[in-house]
């Protein structure tokens, strides 16, 4: 749902979107089918869709003029290289390296680990943590072609001022399973409990090395879309509206 949302809007916002289906899931595989084909409906109307081997394959290969330049000269040294996802859906995804960035949504405890929120809801968190290993192996690759990476979590401020009240009671959850509640890994959906870290396998790179990442920045949001729409990271300030990758 998050990722959906967040993307949906990011295409109303102007921003070319690709969604990586390896590195993404939900707790009801016909939903995450659903997602999938609703992006693609209608010649692409939110995006595109492809896996993450073709995107990596994309960024690994050499970057090529756009197809408009032609030739040599001023106007070839000039022009911002691009890849191309041939096998992405329903259209060839061709992008510019030095403007994508790579959105990584809600790679949360909360939501993918065993004991955390999301599974004593009773969701099958097994469905979210089979996406890791393709996104892992995206973040990596994303790093090391030099795209900006933003991650997003789900996340209240701790006085739940930023909680509105339609959310606060929606499913009717019992004691012990509202926002803000305490949980076995902190206080449910609330900015800097344990719960609300980003998950080892794609953690930032500040959270892994202890000092600020290149290119990395985390974003909370409070909202069933990214923060970073709302209020752009000064990482994606590069991107003016440029394609964005998400997972």
């Amino acid at each position: 749902m998050c990722v959906h949302t967040t993307m949906r809007e990011a295409n109303d916002r102007g921003f070319e979107c690709l969604l990586l289906a390896d590195c993404c899931g939900a707790t009801d595989p016909a939903n995450h089918a659903a997602a999938l084909s609703m992006v693609k409906k209608q010649g692409g109307v939110f995006g595109a869709v492809a896996d993450a081997d073709a995107f990596i394959a994309a960024i690994a290969g050499p970057p090529q003029l756009p197809p408009a330049v032609g030739g040599g000269g001023a106007a070839a040294a000039a022009a911002p290289r691009v890849a191309s996802v041939a096998a992405a859906k329903p259209y060839a995804f061709d992008f510019p390296l030095a403007r994508t960035a790579l959105v990584m949504i809600d790679f949360q405890r909360d939501f993918v680990c065993e004991g955390g929120f999301g599974a004593a809801l009773g969701n099958d968190v097994s469905l979210l943590r089979a996406a890791l290993p393709a996104a892992a192996a995206l973040l990596a690759a994303a790093r090391a072609a030099g795209l900006a990476v933003v991650h997003t979590l789900e996340g209240h401020r701790p006085d739940l001022s930023d909680l509105h009240a339609a959310k606060a009671a929606r499913g009717w959850l019992p004691p012990g399973l509202r926002i803000g509640d305490d949980g076995a890994m902190g206080r449910i959906l609330v900015a800097g409990e344990r719960g609300n870290g980003i998950v080892e396998e794609v953690a930032p790179v500040e959270a892994r090395s202890g000092r600020g990442g290149g290119g990395c920045a985390a974003a909370c949001r409070h909202a069933q879309r990214a923060a970073l729409l709302l209020c752009p990271s000064p990482l994606l300030a590069h991107t003016a509206a440029g394609p964005l990758i998400f997972a």
